[in-house]
């Protein structure tokens, strides 16, 4: 208490005053004057409202009891003022929180399925187009970027420094000489006494209890830290692994994608090799079978030009003629499996895609697919890689010129080449076949009109064939020696250019 002479003296009791409009806070609580001698305040320095008249106290119980109403206004302020703080210091934490998660948010990479199932079935959309391209390889390399915690949150320290006011706030409720350290922060500096002063009047209004409270409040503080802190490593965790399941997921949607691509293109190319096989051997069996119309057709659906097909289809006839086996043209035609290769049996899109996926991934895709063979792409076919005609030709030709030499430097026997003389269509085969192995070779004596000047082979048949018929003039024409007739007119028919 504080008691001034008079008050030590209890035979004689002060007279006492209520006051009169009393001030609150920074001047002594009350902020009335009293005589010289007594308990007094000095004026409000933050509420310039002063007493009118002085006022005497017997006891500092007395001086509270007067000042009662302007204790209650200065609780109510400082209460007011702290529940403020509080609720700062819990939105500095709140603020805090509210960064880090949403620095966790944008610093975790969600899967998109639909991104990742369009790189691994239509990869050049995704290639090209600049903001696809740049989500895909976020979730095909995620990497978590935001903080680990709220500790390590660029936040943090308001929320720390939140956490150290509240404490400091909770030790100054919880005394009376951190309230009165309050009441210097909240109105400004003043005495001591006056300090004790309105210090008193605070712990006597109805706040106190408040005062109480909010020293617990304080206090709480520091597990509201924690619990935000709770909430930010629990997200942190939960963006991490998301982050890690992205890339997972999205590296998983294309993990396979090389093998399939390979034996995709393995079993296209050996789907290629075969067809032209089959069309090889049909070729062949259109040959041995004689079927040369047939041929024609098969031979220009494999890609060779009108002209070959002609020259082939004529040698062919040739054999025909001249009783010659047909050849075994499969090896002459060309080798599938050798020039029918994943290089010309990919599409354009498939290199295209070879070329995204590597992009996408960082796999290379060189050794199934190399980008310096994308001009051979589509040609994979017997029609695009093309029959080899000429050496079929050539074969061909061979043939028939080995036939010709045979003819040319034989001395032909009639019973022999024509053993059936009465056989018509034979007889004239048979000359027919000499005479084009002489014009294959310069066609000697050809329309010299002249049988002397032919050559000595066709000369021989010409007189065997004479000789071989009874009577040329009654017996020419009878049915026994038509094939020999046949024979000689098809030679003279020679002779005279026809």
């Amino acid at each position: 208490m504080w008691l001034d002479e008079e008050e030590q003296n209890p035979a004689q009791p002060a007279p006492q005053q209520q006051p009169s409009n009393p001030a609150i806070g920074a001047g002594g609580g009350a902020g009335v004057v009293g005589t010289t001698g007594k308990v007094q305040g000095t004026p409000s320095t933050t509420t310039p409202t002063t007493t009118n008249q002085p006022q005497q106290f017997a006891t500092a119980q007395q001086y509270l009891s007067a000042n009662q109403p302007q204790g209650e206004a200065l609780g109510s302020q400082v209460v007011g003022n702290l529940n403020q703080s509080l609720t700062n210091e819990k939105g500095a934490i709140d603020t805090a929180q509210n960064q880090a998660l949403n620095d966790i948010n944008s610093g975790t990479v969600n899967f998109n399925p639909a991104l990742a199932n369009e790189a691994a079935t239509a990869p050049t959309k995704i290639t090209s187009s600049p903001s696809d391209l740049q989500s895909f390889l976020g979730q095909y390399n995620a990497s978590y970027t935001g903080p680990s915690s709220l500790e390590t949150s660029t936040g943090y320290t308001g929320a720390a420094n939140a956490l150290t006011e509240a404490q400091g706030k909770a030790a100054e409720t919880a005394t009376p000489g951190g309230q009165q350290q309050i009441l210097s922060d909240q109105f400004g500096v003043y005495g001591q006494g006056n300090k004790n002063l309105d210090q008193a009047l605070l712990s006597q209004s109805s706040a106190n209890p408040q005062l109480q409270d909010l020293t617990k409040q304080f206090g709480g503080v520091q597990d509201y830290l924690n619990a935000a802190s709770a909430n930010v490593s629990n997200a942190a965790t939960q963006g991490q692994k998301t982050t890690q399941n992205t890339a997972t997921a999205t590296q998983n949607a294309l993990a396979n994608n090389l093998p399939n691509f390979q034996q995709n293109l393995a079993a296209k190319t050996s789907a290629a090799q075969t067809a032209a096989t089959n069309q090889i051997n049909q070729l062949n069996t259109d040959v041995s079978s004689g079927k040369l119309d047939q041929l024609s057709t098969d031979l220009q659906a494999a890609g060779v030009s009108p002209a070959d097909v002609k020259s082939i289809t004529d040698y062919l006839t040739q054999y025909q003629k001249e009783g010659l086996s047909p050849p075994n043209i499969t090896t002459l035609i060309g080798n599938p499996n050798t020039q029918i290769t994943q290089a010309n049996v990919a599409t354009p899109q498939d290199y295209a895609n070879a070329a995204a996926w590597q992009q996408l991934t960082g796999v290379n895709y060189g050794p199934v697919l190399n980008q310096s063979n994308a001009s051979e792409a589509g040609t994979g076919t017997l029609a695009q890689q093309g029959v080899n005609s000429q050496a079929l030709e050539n074969y061909l030709k061979t043939g028939v010129g080995a036939n010709d030499q045979s003819l040319i430097n034989s001395t032909p026997d009639l019973k022999t080449v024509l053993p059936d003389i009465s056989n018509a269509t034979q007889g004239a085969q048979m000359a027919q076949r000499y005479i084009d192995a002489f014009t294959r070779n310069g066609s000697p004596g050809y329309g010299s009109k002249n049988l002397q000047a032919l050559p000595p082979q066709l000369q021989q048949l010409y007189q065997q064939a004479v000789t071989s018929i009874p009577n040329l003039i009654t017996d020419a024409g009878k049915p026994q020696y038509a094939g020999a007739y046949n024979l000689m007119k098809t030679i003279m028919q020679y002779a005279m250019g026809q």
